[in-house]
């Protein structure tokens, strides 16, 4: 309605002393006091204001079992009413009931929907969504006693709504959803087996020798591959020959210290002492030798870095086994 016509309305009712024009929070629900008034006077109030009403203007009626829903519950109804007429403590009371009923419904309903859709979490999450389950229902209490009685009822019809709509979506749904992953589950253990197998099948051939080649692997990367395997299997002949000449000569290999990685001799430091934890009794005797022992060595090992650099390793043993040819051709020679 214009503004102009609802100020028609509230001067009308207050000639008739049947309206208080109220001011800040008092008035927020003025427009329901004038409906519930347009109600209860319609036929004098539309007589009297003839010609003045607005076309669009209709009696609009809160009443519902019995209770008007424009009305706000009163916590102390029970000072106030008149107890000598039902007609008057009963709308009262049930309006008082409304909030309580509301709180009671809403609780319940958060309680049908947690059990049938529980959620995981850690105890923190728990705890705070308990306290939550109880504060917006005794907040609902509040709300319903400072705001007309239609809030709680609607409050009251959401949460049985909720509740037949959680039963019922639950039952038939989750069912579904259940067989659904049970599907879901077998085929994934099925496709995570048949990987496993092909897995190990993979492992079997390659340690034969036998890996089929990918044929989208590029000639540059296979002719790098054969090269690859080619030096592995010359540096391990090498070192096999190398093995075998410095046994025949009688060269036993140096003693690799503990801090040797790789060629580097002294890697964790000079001082090294593997066991100096579990035996701290005598690490302090063992880092002193360690330290002695590897004042004046070579911190690269040579043999270790001739297996990697393959021509100088092979001049080298060709120099190593020159000598010994000649003295045996030699110790040949005298003995004919």
């Amino acid at each position: 309605m214009a503004r102009d016509f609802v100020t028609t309305l509230q001067d009308y009712y207050v000639s008739h002393g049947l309206y208080e024009l109220a001011s800040g929070r008092a008035s927020a629900y003025q427009e329901i006091e004038l409906a519930k008034l347009n109600h209860a006077n319609w036929s004098t109030m539309t007589t009297d204001l003839a010609g003045k009403l607005d076309p669009n203007l209709f009696d609009l009626d809160f009443s519902f079992l019995g209770l008007n829903l424009g009305d706000q519950p009163q916590w102390n109804f029970f000072a106030k009413t008149d107890w000598s007429d039902p007609h008057v403590w009963g709308p009262a009371f049930g309006l008082f009931l409304i909030p309580f009923i509301s709180a009671g419904l809403s609780w319940l309903s958060m309680k049908i929907s947690s059990a049938t859709n529980p959620t995981t979490g850690d105890a923190q999450s728990q705890a705070t969504m308990n306290t939550m389950n109880m504060m917006m229902p005794l907040m609902s209490v509040w709300i319903c006693f400072v705001m007309p009685a239609a809030m709680g009822i609607y409050w009251i019809a959401n949460s049985v709504f909720g509740m037949i709509r959680d039963y019922l979506l639950t039952k038939k749904y989750k069912a579904e959803l259940d067989a659904e992953d049970a599907v879901k589950a077998a085929e994934r253990a099925e496709r995570d087996a048949e990987m496993e197998a092909k897995k190990a099948e993979y492992e079997r051939l390659k340690a034969e020798g036998k890996t089929p080649l990918n044929a989208n692997t590029s000639k540059k990367k296979l002719q790098a591959s054969e090269k690859q395997k080619l030096d592995e299997r010359k540096a391990a002949l090498d070192r096999a020959d190398r093995a075998a000449r410095r046994e025949r000569l009688g060269i036993k290999e140096a003693e690799k210290p503990a801090s040797q990685v790789g060629n580097r001799r002294f890697a964790r430091g000079r001082a090294y002492v593997p066991d100096r934890f579990s035996n701290p009794e005598n690490a302090e005797a063992a880092t002193l030798a360690a330290a002695a022992a590897s004042e004046d060595a070579a911190a690269i090992d040579e043999d270790v870095l001739e297996e990697t650099v393959l021509p100088e390793a092979a001049a080298e043993n060709a120099a190593v086994e020159a000598p010994a040819e000649e003295s045996t051709d030699t110790r040949e020679t005298e003995q004919e």
